[in-house]
């Protein structure tokens, strides 16, 4: 286990909760914050009594209970301004993880939206996409080789991830170096 502290936003839980793979953030980055909005966000089905639960919630919830994945507000006066001033450009999602991975010095910050990399590189926080969860998971084994690296990428946007048809080459290419 690479023992970091990661802060997620909702799409590597449900996409990794999608495949039953939630355990590689587990695996990969020991302790998982997740921002207390998008807890919200992930946990709407339970709250609002969804007939049909998602099937990525039960692998979410475990993970909670087990205590790794952590949901935590922002709280400190640093933080709190940090998410005011990323409030107009970010959703609140987004602005929570990269206020939050700052707030507590988190080695990474995980999400998949585009201009939320672009602001937490400005800010100095390490940004990951879902396909580089993947890649972390196939350098440490976790993922035995490409073939299940791309069946895991290409499943997930069977499932309902989007990226874009250039990023998905890449990362599938990438992916294949690693023999």
């Amino acid at each position: 286990m690479i023992l970091l502290t990661a802060v997620s936003n909702a799409t590597p839980l449900i996409y990794l909760g999608k495949l039953n793979k939630l355990s590689f953030l587990k695996e990969l980055y020991g302790e998982v914050i997740v921002p207390a909005g998008v807890w919200i966000e992930v946990v709407k089905p339970i709250t609002e009594a969804w007939e049909r639960m998602p099937e990525d919630l039960v692998h979410i919830i475990r993970a909670h209970e087990e205590g790794w994945l952590k949901v935590k507000s922002v709280e400190t006066k640093d933080g709190l301004r940090v998410l005011r001033e990323l409030k107009p450009v970010l959703g609140p999602g987004e602005g929570e993880v990269i206020a939050l991975a700052m707030e507590t010095e988190a080695s990474i910050a995980l999400t998949n939206d585009e201009e939320a990399q672009n602001i937490a590189k400005e800010l100095g926080v390490k940004a990951k996409w879902f396909t580089e969860i993947l890649l972390d998971a196939l350098r440490t084994g976790l993922i035995k080789d490409s073939e299940e690296y791309e069946f895991l990428l290409k499943e997930s946007i069977r499932k309902g991830l989007w990226i874009t048809p250039e990023r998905m080459r890449e990362a599938i290419e990438v992916a294949k170096r690693f023999r």
